[in-house]
């Protein structure tokens, strides 16, 4: 059938960067227009085209994607790279990137995390690796660091309840 070929084609085309948005709407537009003119029916047309229309969003993911990811905006990065189709030849890079950003996004957090702890700021801590654990490529260092810190803000306020405990009955003696 020649729609699945053209079709076919125009997509590996976008994935492919030959065509940018504005081509592919024009040569669909072409293909639409041909296709009324000469009687053809395209078997699935709402399919391929929707075949064509993730490709240009999996180019668009992954543009996006590399300038977040050169900003330093690791998180919006893993999740705009996600977004990379795996048939598109940039997928492998996208994965790649998806993770030395979350490489780099853990070592930032469990960097900061470690800083609240050392300052006693275990809620502080606990709270940042709550929100980290939930972005992906999960990190079991995160989750490691995140139960160590509940553990100590749980002994930190044992231990100042202790003192101010035994402060208070040093007092009323």
């Amino acid at each position: 059938q020649p729609d699945s070929g053209i079709a076919g084609a125009l997509s590996a085309g976008v994935l492919s960067g030959r065509y940018d948005k504005t081509s592919a709407a024009a040569m669909l537009k072409t293909v639409e227009n041909l296709c009324d003119e000469t009687d053809i029916v395209i078997v699935d047309y709402s399919k391929l085209r929707g075949n064509i229309e993730a490709s240009l969003e999996s180019k668009v993911a992954y543009k996006s994607g590399v300038s977040l990811f050169e900003s330093g905006n690791y998180t919006d990065a893993i999740a705009a790279l996600s977004g990379v189709l795996p048939n598109d030849p940039d997928y492998a890079d996208a994965q790649a990137r998806i993770k030395t950003a979350g490489e780099s996004y853990a070592a930032d957090i469990a960097a900061k995390a470690k800083s609240y702890a050392d300052e006693k700021e275990y809620l502080k801590a606990v709270s940042l690796l709550k929100e980290a654990v939930k972005v992906p490529p999960e990190d079991a260092d995160l989750a490691a660091d995140l139960n160590t810190y509940e553990r100590q803000y749980k002994s930190y306020v044992i231990e100042s309840a202790e003192t101010v405990f035994e402060d208070y009955t040093k007092y009323a003696e």
